[in-house]
């Protein structure tokens, strides 16, 4: 009976030790901008070991965005994004990351709650009907009017469904 329990007692370290490590490939993160009305931002991201470190690459369009300073502490994790003043602070789950991305640039809706899905390298769900041409650069303004109000270029394509 001792063994048995000896044995159970590792296999359960093991588990856990396991789970704490992010899985190596494809990830769906959404960022939640709206809960209330459903507003979310989708991307995927692929996460490769090189020398037992974690990388993170962040697709955006043809943009990519290479995160390497990753720190985990049990199941949490955290890393800042390049050139952005933000952070990720994550809870790790099997197949799953929660927690907040913080923008320490905005003063006000600073943090906003983010979920991550292994294994998902679609960033929308679900199908849907294009009914409108919207192809293109677009310009936007985040938070006009404001202190914190920027521009960004939003990049879209698109495929007509017949």
């Amino acid at each position: 009976m001792k063994k048995l329990l000896v044995l159970l007692s590792a296999f359960f370290v093991l588990q856990t030790q396991a789970q704490t490590q992010i899985a190596e490939g494809i990830w769906r993160g959404v960022l939640t901008l709206d809960k209330k009305n459903g507003v979310e931002l989708p991307f995927t991201f692929n996460v490769f070991y090189a020398d037992g470190q974690p990388t993170i690459t962040i697709f955006n369009a043809e943009e990519t965005i290479v995160v390497d300073e990753i720190t985990q502490k049990g199941d949490s994790i955290f890393f800042s994004l390049p050139v952005f003043d933000s952070e990720f602070r994550l809870r790790l789950f099997p197949g799953i990351m929660q927690g907040n991305w913080i923008n320490y640039s905005r003063k006000d809706k600073n943090v906003i709650q983010f979920d991550a899905t292994y294994g998902r390298n679609s960033r929308f769900t679900g199908a849907s009907i294009v009914r409108s041409h919207f192809e293109g650069n677009w310009e936007t303004t985040f938070s006009p009017g404001t202190p914190d109000s920027s521009k960004a270029i939003g990049v879209f394509k698109q495929k007509m469904q017949k």
